[in-house]
């Protein structure tokens, strides 16, 4: 599993926004690896709950989760764009919790830097 299939598997789960992924990161570098840590491990990170952790490791098939996403997404031409993608819009480098995961349809410009919309909630 890449970073990117890390990512966006992590953002599926349901569980896990900026804070978790933030102290996920400081304890695995590579994102990946929080698949590979146990519940236990999961659950002592800060901001994380065993209901995280667990909600976490119960992903059966996480590549095989985001294949899935990233194939329906396309046949809706959605874009998904995760953090550290040269297309994932710098606006928010600047946010304090910002999203990880962009679910994008259309086209973004440079010249929209300043005119973006986020729907959804967090």
């Amino acid at each position: 599993m890449n970073s990117y299939q890390a990512l966006l598997a992590l953002h599926l789960s349901g569980v896990i926004g900026p804070r978790r992924l933030k102290s996920g990161r400081e304890a695995f570098p590579e994102v990946a690896d929080i698949f590979g840590a146990t519940e236990e491990q999961l659950s002592r990170l800060p901001d994380w709950t065993a209901a995280s952790a667990q909600k976490v490791q119960s992903m059966k098939d996480p590549v095989g989760r985001v294949e899935q996403e990233l194939e329906k997404a396309e046949t809706q031409g959605i874009t998904v764009l995760v953090e550290g993608n040269p297309e994932f819009p710098k606006v928010f480098e600047n946010l304090y919790d910002p999203p990880f995961v962009l679910w994008r349809i259309g086209h973004y410009f440079p010249e929209d830097e300043n005119a973006i919309a986020v729907i959804g909630c967090r």
